[in-house]
């Protein structure tokens, strides 16, 4: 992998991770309020990037990366 490959599977590594703890606390508020706004929002962003993840690489990459991430 060249460096700049590297470097972009890190980006996608990082904003990945950011949008899973993003549906976790909004999943967290759902939980303790009822109040649905917030989880809707972190899903749909959520699907966004695992759709156009899996169209630029892989649905099994995406999986690789959930494995990773120990999601």
């Amino acid at each position: 992998m060249k460096t700049s490959e590297v470097k972009v599977m890190g980006n996608i590594r990082e904003n990945y991770k950011a949008l899973l703890m993003e549906y976790k606390e909004a999943s967290d508020f759902y939980q303790k309020t009822g109040l649905t706004r917030l989880l809707a929002h972190s899903m749909d962003n959520l699907e966004k990037f695992e759709r156009s993840f899996s169209e630029c690489y892989s649905l099994e990459e995406l999986l690789e990366l959930k494995d990773e991430l120990e999601v």
